[in-house]
């Protein structure tokens, strides 16, 4: 199995650790998995930004993901152990952004734009069916 995981859209922020468009249509043709980062350090190399304007960001790399990419949506993954918008390299301090809030305005941001069936396949489908796959 082919997982390019905390990985955005470098045509939208150039990190070193983005996938180019190039990238991403190769793992596509692969059948691979992309797990998004909601990290705002790899959303956007504006440090100054709101805590919405960072969600936006983030909402934008999912829509460029699948709407221009035409990445299919049920190989999209986002990691719920670093939702957190956070624009602290320290990605992992859980400390400043809780779960249990971040979670319910993620999902309401993905059916806001797209469906509630793609957040529920983003969000926890695709993840349960890679493992499945994987423990086959």
């Amino acid at each position: 199995y082919l997982i390019a995981s905390h990985s955005n859209i470098k045509t939208l922020c150039n990190r070193e650790r983005n996938l180019t468009d190039g990238q991403i249509l190769k793992l596509k043709q692969l059948d691979g998995y992309i797990g998004l980062f909601t990290n705002s350090n790899f959303t956007s190399l504006d440090k100054k930004l709101s805590y919405e304007q960072r969600r936006i960001n983030f909402i934008n790399h999912l829509k460029y993901l699948i709407e221009i990419l035409k990445f299919d949506y049920k190989k999209i993954i986002i990691s719920t152990d670093d939702m957190n918008f956070s624009p602290d390299i320290n990605y992992h301090n859980l400390e400043t952004y809780k779960l249990e809030t971040i979670y319910p305005l993620i999902r309401k941001d993905i059916e806001t734009n797209f469906s509630k069936e793609i957040a529920d396949a983003i969000l926890i489908e695709n993840s349960k069916n890679l493992i499945k796959q994987i423990n086959q």
